[in-house]
């Protein structure tokens, strides 16, 4: 089995790649790299990279033009047979749309996990990213920079949403991460087609909380929070960033003012989708 994990920039995928390696090692699951095959890696051991273990990641970037294998930012390499780099992967990590003709390169994989956060934290996180020592040193971002909306994601959910039948794509919420764990791991598992005992469920939990998630990346984890916005956006930015995504927003089931996020509403597929997967 080889998964894709896909997902719009700072939708908690570091999180999602922690969780599913753990699944895959509780699971008893043998472990297949390309990138620890390619020279390339043994150099990335050197490097001061954004986590420790960020070269070990089969990270690839799919366009219609090309397909590259990645170790981000500092490298990147086209692929010439992309159906045998699949094959030697069991774990791959994507941000890539799903759209037009790009969609042969997204076949070759069994399973394809895609994980969905509220924009409005994304734009939150995007900004606290931008403003490490890392970042500015590969792309010259600074801190103390405004809040800007997360453009863009609302094409990536739509392309992953609208081929969830036709490719089999599982759907992770942030917030229900957050919020419902239990049964969002239990959803994963049922699709991965795995099973584990309350014990290595529990171990799962454990390599995964937030705690554990900052130890490994603190650029990449802060507060763990749903809804961070309604107290961390100003209310201007609140109304203009919801109207930017409204249609999806309501979509899903995202609250959409600061009243109703206080109720922690949890995001879901609507019932057609559902339908249309079955």
């Amino acid at each position: 089995m080889t998964i894709l994990q896909s997902g719009f920039m700072k939708s908690g995928n570091f999180w999602l790649w922690n969780i599913l390696e753990a699944i895959l090692a509780e699971a008893g699951v043998p472990k297949r790299s390309f990138i620890k095959q390619q020279p390339i890696y043994q150099v990335s051991k050197d490097w001061n990279l954004a986590f420790e273990g960020e070269g070990e990641i089969d990270f690839v970037n799919i366009t219609r033009e090309r397909r590259l294998y990645v170790i981000p930012p500092v490298f990147m390499w086209p692929i010439e047979d992309f159906p045998a780099y699949a094959a030697q992967c069991s774990h791959v990590w994507t941000h890539s749309d799903l759209m037009e003709g790009r969609e042969p390169y997204f076949r070759v994989f069994d399973k394809i996990v895609f994980i969905v956060r509220d924009p409005r934290d994304i734009a939150l996180s995007v900004q606290r990213f931008d403003g490490n020592a890392f970042r500015q040193m590969f792309y010259g971002t600074a801190p103390g920079q405004p809040v800007e909306p997360a453009i863009g994601w609302d094409h990536n959910v739509e392309g992953y949403l609208r081929a969830r039948a036709q490719f089999g794509i599982h759907v992770v919420f942030y917030e229900r991460l957050v919020h419902d764990w239990d049964a969002e791991l239990d959803q994963l598992l049922a699709y991965l087609g795995l099973a584990l005992t309350d014990a290595s469920k529990a171990t799962v939990a454990a390599r995964t909380r937030l705690g554990e998630m900052k130890k490994k990346s603190a650029l990449h984890v802060a507060n763990g929070e749903a809804y961070a916005w309604a107290r961390d956006l100003d209310p201007q930015r609140q109304a203009t960033y919801t109207e930017i995504h409204r249609p999806l927003l309501e979509l899903l089931g995202y609250p959409l003012d600061v009243a109703a996020a206080r109720e922690r509403p949890l995001p879901a597929l609507p019932i057609q989708l559902e339908r249309e997967a079955c």
